[in-house]
């Protein structure tokens, strides 16, 4: 009789082990689902994302379909760097950090390395090189998901980008209507193209922002920080009291203020004749960084401010032939200026006419 009970108690256990497993076949996909469509809503990734190497731009790209005959774009933009003691006199470096590469945003990271997000017309989108010793940088494109939508959002441009306090890394970017450039609003461009100049769009363009732990692979946060027709260029500043955001239309700046980071109001203009403006901040002042288009080609300026609204432009040229200014204060007191230039010289624009009396 005790051997039939043990028999009789294994074959019960036997079943009871059966019937759980394939219970727990038919639970796991829907526990799985469940933790699958928890990290979606609440916007985290079941794990880190790989960092996608890549090669940096070399020579002249080629030019979208839609471009005008001589036409400028990034496909002939160049990032090169410049060097300073004391942030108004600045030397070239005579080192190209990319080609087919335009709009630098230079950050000094959590590590204090250089990074340089930058647009990529080689590999599309924004690309970021991380300084890896002295003027040895590896290059890494920025990948940009929506978990709310599935999509990726990679066809950023025009990026800045802030390091948080908490240590996170904050991109802001311009994004746009892809139908078309400059020449046919209704002509999409090549893979990776943005579909023109944003700059020349008639539709209202947007500044989003993306939520990143490594600076790399970003996460879209909700919502729109700013929208307005021809906008690009964000420069976004960090104050004791909340934010200022300088973005450009056509030759002008235009400022903008925020308690968030992510909601800016209140604009106003910029009256320094001068673009795409790249703001450093000192104890007791601002320094912005700035082009501006002249007969012989772009030259960069700078100006001061107290209050990131009067502003008072300094005597001098920063750079000569070089535009989009993006410096960094490194550690020892010195400044880093990444700034644009162009593989293959265009013809200056035209200048206005002067004024009849």
């Amino acid at each position: 009789m005790q051997r039939k009970g043990k028999i009789t108690l294994i074959a019960g256990l036997s079943v009871v082990a059966v019937v759980l497993v394939i219970a727990g076949i038919v639970l796991f996909p829907v526990l799985f689902d469940n933790q699958t469509d928890q990290a979606v809503k609440t916007g985290v990734p079941s794990k880190p994302a790989a960092w996608e190497e890549v090669t940096p731009g070399q020579g002249k790209g080629d030019p979208p379909e839609f471009a005008q005959p001589d036409e400028d774009g990034p496909w002939n933009h160049r990032v090169e760097s410049a060097s300073s003691q004391d942030g108004i006199t600045f030397t070239k470096d005579s080192f190209v950090l990319s080609d087919q590469a335009s709009v630098p945003d230079a950050i000094l990271d959590k590590n204090g390395r250089i990074r340089v997000y930058y647009v990529d017309w080689k590999n599309g989108g924004i690309s970021v090189a991380i300084q890896q010793d002295g003027s040895s940088y590896k290059y890494y494109k920025v990948k940009i998901s929506n978990l709310k939508t599935g999509k990726d959002d990679s066809n950023w441009v025009d990026p800045d980008v802030v390091v948080l306090s908490n240590g996170k890394y904050r991109l802001y970017g311009v994004t746009f209507d892809q139908k078309g450039g400059p020449g046919d609003p209704g002509q999409p461009g090549p893979p990776g193209d943005p579909g023109g100049d944003p700059g020349k769009m008639e539709s209202d363009n947007q500044i989003l922002s993306a939520i990143s732990e490594d600076g790399v692979n970003f996460e879209v946060e909700e919502g729109v920080r700013f929208k307005a027709a021809q906008l690009t260029d964000s420069d976004i500043v960090k104050t004791s009291d909340g934010w200022h955001m300088f973005f450009s239309v056509g030759p002008d700046l235009v400022s903008l203020t925020s308690k968030d980071g992510l909601k800016f109001t209140d604009q106003s203009d910029v009256l320094l004749g001068g673009s795409v403006g790249s703001t450093l901040a000192f104890d007791d002042f601002y320094r912005l960084y700035y082009h501006m288009g002249t007969q012989d080609g772009l030259k960069i300026f700078s100006a001061v401010s107290t209050d990131l609204i009067n502003w008072e432009q300094e005597d001098g040229v920063r750079l000569e032939d070089g535009g989009d200014p993006s410096p960094v204060r490194l550690s020892d007191g010195t400044y880093k200026m990444f700034y644009k230039t162009f593989i293959e010289q265009m013809a200056p624009p035209p200048m206005p006419p002067p004024p009849i009396d």
